[in-house]
């Protein structure tokens, strides 16, 4: 098997860099979901935060006083020794198991008990005030983290056997509840009803100050100070329940692990521990529950990373799909290289499995060299991801942390058994034939196509329909609904039924060419030169020579106009609908001094004085000198009353604007209006009281241009004649209409001057802090910011938004990188399996020339004509297909409104990498033809 590599050692070479390609994008679903989603585990995590609440930290919580309380145990009292049993047990699983399910590093373990709280008294209550309430609670590393400031430590042997139990407080105690070293207290006993109270002796034999650290980490269960505590030991503490009977309020545990070690991949595993300790928990007591836990949290990363991996493994079924259909050609290439070789272990008793068993057996080597490269291949796939900012698009954000998974070489062998069982396939038919039977094959030349002669690809254009009707049929039963947040849901079906459209369109393509072959054949076939002849004569006996490598540049060119023109649109519409929701760059609220003149009761003729409002308007013109900041305008937007004489219609929406500062500042779209903004804003110019309306409330009414309408603002109407109808309006959505837009000057003259917002057009690259400092040095104080760019860097890093725009990318270079090899793979195979052909056209008196002119019209003819059908196939499918893609971000439709984008820019960046490749083809063609010994190609009836 090493030899027959060995010797095929170029074919086996481009075999493995298909399984590699293979292995690299299979296992950068994986990679690249649990890289993009840890960025996000670990904010969320670390959100809300502090140095005494970590976000690695686990609590749970024995509240056994609900076994002694008659709402929740109506018998009301339990037998403390089991109580106190099942507490053992729970402490012993706990301590044992935790650290085992979580399975990270523990960096703090603390542990508290609480004897519930209640009343107590000195045993001389000469001067005491009145009833004081203290518990009694054991604590973990107390010692560790307190400094006795008066007294002592309670004396291990003597804290619990002597006439009272020594404990010790804490000084906040002391000074809250006036308790003194040295005192002794009486605590109460549980006691049934009709029995009198018994008490047990409480000596206070230290004071202790809580160190500065313990407030700063998380060393205990509980938040120091402890201002009504008695601490005991935890032996005291067990002792106490034990022999006095006294009821224990809680018991708690707290866990704090290194957060920072945790990988998503991990959650599912550390969900799953964590929840059977918790069933295992309720099976010892009814009254356990975990106070603490990341739980949830873990479970809707884990929801995020399914999702993500779907969206990626349905984004990547394309390229892979040409991966493993390129691993099946080169594998066919080897077999029909080797099929003498086949024939002849046939011929001398070889089984079918047998010959199978080789095959695999050489494949299986390469397939764990695939193995071993393909992850970190994917790695890398995985960190270009990480920067796309759309197709073919990359920033330089931080990169992803990728690390290898055990997920990743799942996909990984996924993807390797695929590939391999699809090449052992091309190993079934060659296997069946002898020596005599393949010759025999030979001689009679290649047949149709099995899916042309099965009809397959008319079958699979029914299966296309089918399926675009079904996304009609998605769109039709959507009920409103709209999605305001970034995060991109993608429907599978939107992937896959245009792939299988362009596979469908591709066959059909190869199916009807030996018909424009004829075809172009007849026109050409009155031309002086040979060349064309024979070169149409060669594609139109041999279609299926060709035929490969067109389906290849056909769904390349295809896919990659496709894959661009969602990126594009996606990016396009969600930075659009960002815009038009902000208005401008930027939009600042700022603080207006507001104050009240007037009111009360005139005390001479007793009459009600008008509340009267005083506003202080911010200076405007600091806006414009700021740094950075291009140009401003005011805006005023607030809800009206909308009427036509003396009848009001119902609510809507005023902008009151500067038609030159706002032509200036505002987003626009040319779609969103008849006319151009600047004419609208013209109109507003010349004529102080026009306004501009939508069309829906120009249409109900029956409106004219010219006619009179009314808003009503606090009570308080403004006239404003109707100049213009427009169908949206940044910052406006249907919901608020109808709409009535108007120069601020002529509101403000007919209305007081209200708060307005600034909108600001800034430089790229501005920073607002400094912006929002120095308009606070002109006596500009800004409330609010509304930061457009802000938003579009958020949503552009979204895990899915990233995933998307990335696969997209990578599916394109790896389908363009299997096109070259696959396009220099045939051309430079086929030049030897011509090379007779070749020799007996020199013999005939075919000069070199020709001979290059004629495989340059094959290349050019084979590539331009794949091209071709690719481009106008890519550009069909993106504006059947896309539009469906809004039903994924607003049901109730986009605002503003859905557009496909297809780049002129793109089309001619696939067109130049394919040309390119065409041209090194025909370079490549002459350079080996020129060394090829032609001369010695013809011998007696054999090929060299």
């Amino acid at each position: 098997m090493i030899k027959q590599i060995w010797n095929n050692w170029k074919l086996e070479l481009i075999l493995l860099l298909g399984l590699t390609l293979a292995v690299g994008v299979f296992s950068s679903i994986p990679l690249y979901s649990e890289a993009s989603l840890q960025y996000g585990l670990m904010s969320s995590w670390e959100s809300g935060s502090s140095p005494r609440n970590p976000p690695g930290m686990i609590r749970v919580s024995n509240e056994q006083w609900k076994d002694y309380h008659p709402v929740f145990n109506p018998s009301q009292w339990r037998d403390q020794d089991e109580a106190f049993g099942e507490f053992l047990a729970l402490d012993s699983m706990l301590k044992e198991e935790m650290p085992v399910r979580f399975g990270e590093e523990l960096l703090y373990f603390a542990q508290v008990g609480t004897i519930e709280r209640q009343w107590f008294r000195p045993v001389e209550e000469d001067g005491w005030p009145g009833r004081r309430y203290a518990d009694i609670r054991y604590l973990t590393g107390l010692e560790d983290h307190v400094t006795i400031i008066e007294g002592r430590w309670p004396d291990p042997e003597t804290a619990y056997t002597g006439d009272a139990i020594e404990v010790v407080i804490d000084e906040t105690a002391r000074d809250n509840l006036g308790l003194f070293v040295g005192r002794t207290y009486l605590f109460p006993l549980r006691r049934e009803p009709g029995q009198v109270q018994q008490f047990i002796d409480v000596k206070i034999v230290g004071i202790y100050r809580t160190d500065i650290e313990a407030y700063n980490k998380p060393v205990w269960v509980l938040n120091a100070p402890f201002s009504e505590s008695f601490m005991v030991s935890k032996e005291v503490f067990e002792e106490l329940v034990k022999r006095d009977d006294l009821v224990p309020y809680t018991y708690e545990w707290m866990w704090v692990f290194d957060h920072s070690t945790v990988r998503v991949h991990e959650l599912p595993q550390i969900v799953e521990g964590l929840t059977n300790l918790e069933s295992r928990m309720l099976q010892l007591t009814n009254n356990v529950r975990f106070t603490k836990t990341p739980v949830n949290m873990f479970n809707t990363f884990i929801s995020r990373a399914t999702v993500l991996e779907q969206l990626l493994l349905i984004l990547s079924l394309p390229v892979l799909g040409i991966v493993l259909y390129y691993t099946i050609l080169v594998a066919g290439l080897t077999i029909r290289r080797r099929r003498n070789e086949i024939a002849m272990l046939k011929s001398r008793g070889a089984g079918l499995t047998q010959i199978i068993v080789i095959y695999a057996l050489e494949w299986g080597i390469l397939s764990v060299v695939a193995l071993a490269i393909g992850p970190h291949l994917g790695v890398l796939i995985s960190k270009v991801m990480g920067a796309s900012a759309g197709f073919l698009s990359f920033v330089g954000r931080e990169p992803l942390p990728v690390m290898l998974n055990p997920d990743a070489y799942k996909y990984s062998l996924i993807a390797l058994g695929l590939s391999l069982v699809a090449c052992l396939f091309q190993v079934i038919p060659a296997a069946r034939h002898s020596i005599v039977s393949y010759k025999q094959d030979i001689a009679r030349g290649s047949g149709t196509p099995f899916w042309q002669r099965y009809f397959l690809d008319f079958g699979l254009l029914i299966v296309s329909y089918y399926g675009y009707r079904n996304l009609e049929t998605q769109i039709a039963s959507m009920t409103a609904a709209t999605n305001t947040q970034a995060q991109l849901i993608v429907d599978p079906m939107l992937f896959l039924v245009p792939v299988l459209f362009l596979l469908t369109a591709g066959l059909l393509v190869l199916r009807v060419l030996p018909w424009l072959i004829r075809l172009l054949s007849f026109v050409t076939k009155r031309l002086p030169d040979v060349q064309w002849s024979m070169t149409l004569r060669q594609f139109s006996r041999d279609p299926g020579r060709y035929s490969p490598l067109m389906l290849f540049i056909i769904l390349t060119v295809s896919l990659g106009i496709y894959g661009a023109s969602i990126a594009r649109t996606i990016d396009q519409n969600y930075i659009d609908s960002q815009l038009y929701r902000v208005g401008s760059d930027v939009v600042l609220t700022e603080n207006w001094v507001v104050s009240s003149i007037g009111g009360g009761i005139d005390p001479v003729t007793g009459e009600a004085i008008p509340d009267l409002r005083e506003i202080a308007e911010p200076p405007f013109y600091v806006h414009k000198e700021m740094p950075g900041v291009i140009d401003a305008a005011r805006v005023f937007k607030n809800t009206i009353r909308v009427g036509i004489g003396n009848m009001m219609m119902g609510n809507g929406t005023i902008m009151g604007i500067d038609p030159v500062d706002f032509a200036n500042v505002a987003w626009y779209r040319r779609d969103l209006t008849d006319y151009h903004l600047h004419e609208y804003l013209n109109r507003l110019i010349l004529y102080p009281e026009a306004a501009l309306v939508d069309r829906l409330f120009f249409e109900n009414f029956g409106l004219q241009i010219g006619d009179w309408i009314v808003a009503e603002i606090n009570q308080q109407k403004i006239d404003f004649w109707i100049a213009g109808v427009v169908d949206l309006w940044p910052t406006v959505y249907p919901r608020e209409f109808p709409l009535i837009v108007g120069n601020l000057d002529y509101i403000q003259s007919q209305y007081v001057i209200e708060p307005y917002n600034v909108w600001l057009r800034v430089e790229d690259g501005a920073e607002l802090a400094p912006i929002i400092k120095e308009l606070a040095e002109h006596g500009v104080y800004v409330t609010g910011v509304n930061d457009a760019r802000t938003k579009l860097i958020e949503g552009r890093r979204d895990p899915q938004r990233m995933g998307l725009f990335g696969m997209l990318t990578i599916s394109f270079l790896v389908s363009v990188v299997i096109t070259i090899v696959g396009f220099l793979l045939y051309t430079f195979l086929s030049l030897k399996d011509r090379m007779l052909q070749f020799g007996v056209l020199r013999a005939i008196g075919l000069s070199f020339g020709q001979l290059i002119g004629m495989l340059s019209i094959e290349q050019i003819l084979s590539v331009g004509v794949s091209l071709g059908f690719g481009t106008i196939f890519g550009i069909v499918v993106s504006y059947v297909f896309i539009p469906f893609m809004q039903i994924t971000q607003d049901l109730a439709g986009a605002v503003p409104d859905f557009l496909v984008v297809v780049r002129p820019g793109d089309i001619l960046q696939i067109c130049i990498v394919i040309g390119v490749t065409l041209l090194i083809g025909i370079i490549g063609l002459g350079v080996v033809i020129s060394r090829m010994r032609l001369h010695q190609a013809i011998k007696l009836g054999e090929e060299v």
